[in-house]
């Protein structure tokens, strides 16, 4: 944006042309809104058999207190082996702590998978954490010092918050995710002392004394069975259980759901297996303790067939977590049936719940006994075609949500898997990271499909890290393979994220690639689309001439092939180039254009940027009641899609307008929501011009 009192006009590369307003010329693709702000309150919930740990819950009570006397301690790291409990610890810590009202900042949690082959990388969980505090990700920086700068900023604009950072590996994940104010509160775990996280608390979490893990055990009886007391009836037996265990609670808790499921089993019988087990294993050197391997041989042993098949299955879902639909097409079965299976294998202990509900995954030793199992059990052939099985789910469902991202008119072209555009959006940024890391096994049937049909997705939400690695993986996979078409979209497509992220000299060298490539085969959308890209380098470099000629380049090609999509995109980038050169009967025409068509093949969202776009343009004109009639159905589209950027820019817009008119009150309202908006967003630009809109009228920034 632009002072509100200076005629001149400027454009910059996020897309909007500014000066005394606010416009957006790059519309062929949408940005949305940041999700829903789900993260705050992201907790998982807290285990319902947890037994024990009197003193370490106190012991952290008085670490996590923000008013507690002393020396604020704001990093405690929680360190034990695995299956000892520290996640679970934390976790209800972390709860009793906001239930005692200590956070109403809100709670930040991520699983770090810092063991697993693919750990989240620090910039990742900022971005995560980022969203979750209301910056949208177009205002992400793409380099990982801006975003821990970014993220401590709004940290010390709230209340306290805690953090709660599990399963970290290193030091190295989790410095960039510490505060710097005092007044938050972060929990980290990890199977190691992280001694060389400076000014941190370190606690060694051992396993549970024989009492508590004995209690633990009646617990989880009669929580899975109520009256079961086999615990009160054979306690020297459980005492024994609980010893063969190591008195670790992963092992208790997956053993204890054997005797729940047969309520005649003796306990003493099943310490009998166990130490069975435990002899046997002895003959083998395994990664695990001995203890826990014999519970899940035990627990494994007593599933169905079906069962066994979809546990060893599971561990070939290349993401962190994994719905019904996604489980269903992995074995090859109904949803129904899947969503029994995973109940039982729930029911068991051997699945945990995921976030939302309805989706499951592994503990990090669960889900390596499962791969043990399925390279044991499993051919690879059979293991190569639940995979295959499972691409394709995502393929068709990735596609299916893409259809709401791009036009109303070919919703009901496709099967119902989404009813809505919120749905589908939900259903996206959950999936994200699975479909992310399938995209990554470079297979060369699915790799390029669901890397472009998640790219729109990709772009709406600004997961430009995403963006880049799918694009990348599958522009290798359309080099070795000679799928030169999907090459030359491969290519637009990240001169398109090059742009977004002021990568210039890169944007021009991947759409002057995309160029020739069509030009050679004689793809004229690859050609046009190219030449939209070279469009907007030259806006972005106001040089008018070039953009111009580039833009009726393009145009002259969508009309010859009738994209009618794209042509009202050039259209919209015309009505852009003609205001800043001053020639408004000119930019009307191009928007009233870009807006018809967009009306007929294209979102109420895309439509509302148009519109928007015609408003400012009519007050520049003198048409003010015409200027306000556009901008409330912009503002109307805006929050319809929950989009609070392109509703804090027709605030922005609008309260120009009653300023201008007058209307100081108006003005003032409009702002102030506008600068609440822009701060939500991270938009911190745009909230330094909107307060300074109301130093001018003498009003509060709010």
């Amino acid at each position: 944006m632009a002072d509100t009192r200076n005629a001149d006009t400027r454009n910059d590369v996020s897309g909007q042309v500014g000066g005394p307003v606010v416009q957006a010329h790059r519309i062929d693709r949408v940005v949305f809104g940041p999700p829903d702000q789900l993260a705050l309150a992201g907790l998982p919930p807290a285990d319902v058999e947890f037994t024990g740990r009197r003193t370490a819950l106190a012991d952290l009570a008085a670490a996590l207190r923000p008013d507690g006397s002393g020396p604020s301690v704001v990093v405690t790291a929680l360190a034990g082996s695995p299956g000892v409990g520290k996640t679970a610890l934390a976790v209800r810590a972390a709860h009793d702590a906001v239930e005692a009202g200590w956070f109403p900042g809100g709670v930040l949690f991520a699983n770090l998978a810092g063991y697993s082959e693919h750990p989240v990388e620090p910039d990742a969980a900022l971005s995560t954490f980022l969203r979750a505090l209301g910056v949208s990700g177009e205002h992400i920086p793409p380099e990982l010092p801006a975003r821990e700068a970014l993220y401590r900023s709004r940290l010390a604009e709230r209340e306290p918050v805690l953090i709660v950072l599990d399963n970290a590996s290193a030091a190295t994940q989790v410095r960039p995710l510490l505060p710097n104010r005092s007044a938050h509160r972060v929990l980290v775990t990890s199977r190691h002392t992280l001694a060389d996280l400076s000014g941190a608390r370190q606690v060694e979490v051992a396993a549970l004394d024989e009492r508590d893990a004995v209690d633990l055990v009646g617990t989880a009886l009669r929580t899975r069975r109520a009256g079961d007391e086999r615990a009160s009836a054979e306690p020297a037996a459980v005492r024994e259980l609980c010893r063969l265990c190591g008195c670790l609670p992963l092992a208790l808790s997956v053993l204890s759901a054997t005797p729940a499921d047969d309520p005649g089993q003796p306990v003493s019988e099943l310490v009998g297996q166990l130490r069975n087990a435990v002899d046997r294993l002895g003959e083998f050197a395994y990664g695990t303790d001995l203890s826990v391997r014999a519970a899940f041989d035990l627990s494994y042993a007593r599933l169905s067939e079906p069962e066994r098949r979809l546990f060893r299955l599971l561990a070939g879902n290349p993401g962190p977590q994994v719905s019904v639909e996604a489980a269903a097409a992995l074995a090859g079965l109904a949803v129904p049936e899947a969503r029994r299976l995973l109940l039982a294998l729930r029911r068991a202990h051997l699945l945990l719940p995921g976030k939302p509900r309805g989706w499951y995954l592994f503990h990090d030793l669960l889900r390596l006994y499962a791969e043990h199992r399925a390279a044991e059990e499993e051919s690879a052939a059979d293991r190569e075609a639940a995979l295959a099985r499972l691409l394709d789910h995502y393929v068709t469902a990735v596609r299916n949500a893409d259809v709401h991202l791009k036009s109303k008119a070919l919703r009901h072209s496709v099967s119902s898997f989404f009813a809505a555009l919120k749905e589908a959006l939900a259903w996206l940024e959950v999936e994200r990271e699975n479909v992310v890391s399938a995209i990554s096994l470079g297979r060369d049937d699915h790799t390029i499909e669901l890397a472009l049909a998640l790219s729109d997705f990709l772009a709406v939400r600004a997961h430009w890290a995403d963006w880049a690695s799918t694009h990348l993986a599958a522009l290798d996979v359309a080099v070795r393979t000679g799928r030169r078409m999907e090459e030359t979209v491969l290519l637009n497509r990240l001169g398109m994220l090059m742009l977004e992220t002021r990568e210039y000299d890169r944007a021009g060298g991947y759409t002057r690639r995309a160029h020739e490539l069509g030009l050679e085969l004689g793809d004229r959308q690859g050609q046009a689309a190219a030449l939209t890209n070279f469009a907007d380098l030259a806006l972005d470099q106001h040089d008018f001439d070039e953009a111009e000629r580039h833009c009726l380049d393009a145009l002259a090609i969508f009309e010859e092939i009738g994209n009618r999509y794209w042509q009202a995109g050039v259209q919209n980038r015309l009505g852009a180039l003609a205001l800043w050169q001053h020639d408004f009967p000119l930019a009307r025409r191009r928007y009233l254009e870009a807006a018809a068509i967009y009306r007929e093949v294209a979102t109420d969202r895309v439509v509302a940027h148009v519109l928007s776009n015609l408003g400012n343009l009519a007050r520049l004109t003198g048409e003010f009641a015409e200027s306000f009639r556009y901008g409330q159905r912009a503002l109307v589209g805006y929050r319809q899609f929950g989009d609070r950027h392109g509703e804090a820019k027709a605030l922005y817009n609008l309260g120009i307008l009653h300023e201008r008119v007058g209307q100081v009150g108006r003005a003032r309202a409009c702002w102030e929501q506008a600068a609440t908006a822009f701060v939500e967003c991270g938009d911190q630009h745009s909230t330094a011009e909107v307060r300074r809109c109301l130093a001018a009228l003498g009003g509060a920034a709010g």
